[in-house]
């Protein structure tokens, strides 16, 4: 699991990005509750294509 984790105290991209986007989502949710509803049913468009 070190290719997700990293070695060490080094973290590496998968685990860095997977926060920053958990971040975000979570932030809009908090900001405008609307928006990440329209956000999933744009990326569920987007995956049934």
């Amino acid at each position: 699991m070190g290719w997700l984790f990293g070695h060490g105290d080094a973290p590496r991209a998968p685990l860095i990005v997977s926060l920053l986007v958990l971040l975000n989502a979570l932030m809009l949710r908090a900001i405008d509750p609307d928006a990440l509803a329209r956000m999933l049913d744009v990326a569920f468009d987007i995956h049934q294509r």
